[in-house]
């Protein structure tokens, strides 16, 4: 667990703090750990572990006059991790679906991700397709018509990332942590 802090000065000096959980899913080797790296170190490492359960990281980041603490979970893609899953779901503000851009059968999964999400987490919640891997674009199986096509029908944002390069990492982050604001704020 890495607790880290990103400032932006407030112009009031008094700041609201609020606390989010954020999980990312997705297939295996789809680069959930990576992207979470990517965002809280600004660190890309090439080799791959598979997370065995899940994991975690803290991250302070200011938003206007909002101090947020968000606690992002990468949760393992394994079936074998399936059973557990649910207990990470619960109490998760937002999510981040994830798959390969080079991978399609893991752009068809992200449905049956999204589904999975709803029911552990027993509610709606905000959610972000990402489509990682954009360094790889010359080997991509998914188009970005397709993409936004699943987009519309799920009614959801997407970006397309890349974890290596921190193309859209931080964009994506932010909008996620800007829609989880704006449903507990009703």
């Amino acid at each position: 667990m890495r607790i880290l802090r990103e400032q932006k000065m407030s112009s009031e000096g008094s700041e609201k703090k609020l606390a989010f959980k954020i999980i990312l899913i997705g297939d295996p080797s789809v680069g959930k750990t990576s992207t979470i790296r990517r965002y809280s170190d600004n660190k890309f490492e090439q080799s791959y572990l598979p997370t065995i359960g899940a994991d975690f990281n803290l991250k302070v980041v200011d938003m206007e006059n909002l101090e947020i603490i968000l606690t992002i979970w990468d949760i393992g893609g394994h079936d074998r991790f399936s059973m557990i899953r649910n207990f990470y779901y619960q109490g998760a503000h937002g999510g981040f679906l994830i798959f390969d851009i080079t991978r399609k059968e893991t752009f068809e999964n992200i449905k049956n991700w999204h589904q999975d999400l709803i029911k552990g987490a027993n509610a709606k919640i905000p959610a972000i397709i990402i489509a990682n891997k954009a360094d790889l674009q010359s080997e991509a199986k998914v188009t970005d018509e397709e993409i936004n096509n699943l987009s519309k029908e799920m009614g959801l944002p997407w970006y397309k990332t890349s974890a290596k390069t921190g193309k859209n990492v931080d964009e994506a982050f932010n909008k996620i942590a800007e829609l989880i604001v704006k449903d507990v704020s009703g």
